[in-house]
């Protein structure tokens, strides 16, 4: 199930970024996920959401909308990156070539962050 989630590099940035979305589980600073905010011996922790929480996260605060797909009838994955208008969307950022659904997830997940550090 850990590829549900934001990998701990990206956790720490979300945190950064103001991340304020839903979670059930956080990163502790060796990297594991537990259930909850903190280790019973109180250790610091970093939020951990699920990918789809964050692209809900992205969605709403940014209105940045992401695709992530197989690339038609080929073998490899995709995402697309839209800006979100009252009337119309507009395409930001595509990009080809994933060998997995999971690398495209995760490099649109990175891009997202970066679209948003460069506002």
């Amino acid at each position: 199930m850990d590829k549900e989630f934001v990998t701990y590099e990206q956790a720490i940035i979300l945190n950064k970024l103001g991340y304020d979305g839903d979670y059930n589980y956080t990163y502790d600073i060796k990297k594991e996920l537990w259930y909850g905010d903190v280790k019973a011996d109180g250790q610091k922790y970093i939020v951990a959401p699920l990918k789809q929480q964050v692209f809900r996260w992205f969605r709403e605060k940014y209105q940045l909308e992401c695709i992530s797909e197989r690339s038609g009838r080929w073998l490899w994955y995709k995402f697309e990156i839209y800006e979100l208008y009252k009337d119309c969307k507009l395409m930001r950022c595509t990009k080809l070539e994933f060998t997995t659904y999971e690398e495209a997830e995760n490099a649109c997940i990175d891009k997202l962050i970066e679209l948003v550090k460069n506002k």
